[in-house]
């Protein structure tokens, strides 16, 4: 995007651990998809109609814009990185797992870091782009990462982004996404998890919009915490392909790499078709 500037927000912390209920009126809301079949439109129904519930409907093919996908980005560790979508730092208590920067690099650092990794390790994988891309954000085992997004010189910033996840979960946690909206007060609230019990290398679709008058979506937070919600644990998982529906600039070639290029083939076909 074009002319954002960082604003410092508030960070928060997910206070419980559950999903929001199908239906209850929230400020900013969540849907999240597994990618079980990334070639079958029918096993991701979902999220085309998240998208087309944020804006793709209107126009397909001009509508949805790839933020990030870290592929402009060095490899290597980092404490805080600056992106096209915001700033992502390194919030929480340093990670001690295999893939953490203590268990690669320093054994005694009391400082978090995460990874911009451009090979696939430990079930995590670029997923955009999919044929070409390489690199990707690995949260190395920490247990809180935030990203502050970049609002405008008007205070403006995005009414939805959507991502993808991989990995989470598979070792006995659970990753919580938490969306602060900018509204008259700084509105923070857990917005859903991804529990305990998936599979190595899984691959979600995360999204996260804020209602019509509800303001703009500031802060997202992601916590891992041990499945009996008391404590942390090392379950690492990586981030790709964060995305905006309904934004002003021309938008990239739509996602989802692994995930949803043959479904996006598929709505082009039947667009031409028309």
């Amino acid at each position: 995007m074009k002319n954002l500037v960082k604003k410092s927000m508030v960070p928060a912390f997910a206070t419980a651990l559950c999903v929001l209920a199908a239906g209850q009126a929230q400020a900013v809301s969540v849907n999240i998809f597994q990618i079980t079949d990334p070639h079958s439109l029918a096993a991701n129904a979902g999220i085309i109609g998240w998208l087309n519930a944020q804006g793709m409907a209107n126009d397909p093919f001009n509508n949805v814009t790839i933020l990030e996908d870290f592929e402009g980005q060095d490899p290597g560790w980092y404490t805080d990185l600056s992106t096209d979508v915001g700033t992502f730092v390194a919030t929480g208590d340093p990670g001690t797992g295999s893939t953490s920067y203590n268990a690669n690099h320093n054994p005694g650092s009391s400082d978090p870091y995460f990874e911009v990794r451009d090979y696939d390790a430990n079930g995590r994988y670029n997923v955009y782009p999919f044929h070409t891309g390489t690199n990707y954000l690995d949260s190395a085992d920490i247990t809180q990462l935030t990203l502050e997004l970049y609002l405008d010189e008007s205070g403006k910033g995005l009414k939805n982004l959507f991502f993808t996840v991989t990995d989470p979960g598979d070792i006995g946690a659970i990753t919580t996404t938490t969306g602060i909206a900018l509204t008259s007060e700084i509105d923070s609230r857990e917005l859903g998890t991804i529990d305990s019990g998936s599979s190595d290398g899984s691959l979600w679709f995360v999204g996260v919009a804020v209602d019509e008058d509800e303001g703009y979506l500031a802060q997202i937070i992601w916590d891992v915490k041990k499945n009996n919600g008391t404590g942390f644990t090392d379950d690492g998982f990586g981030l790709d392909s964060l995305g905006t529906v309904n934004v002003p600039e021309p938008a990239t070639a739509l996602l989802l790499g692994a995930g949803l290029i043959p479904l996006m083939g598929f709505l082009r076909r039947r667009k031409e078709e028309m």
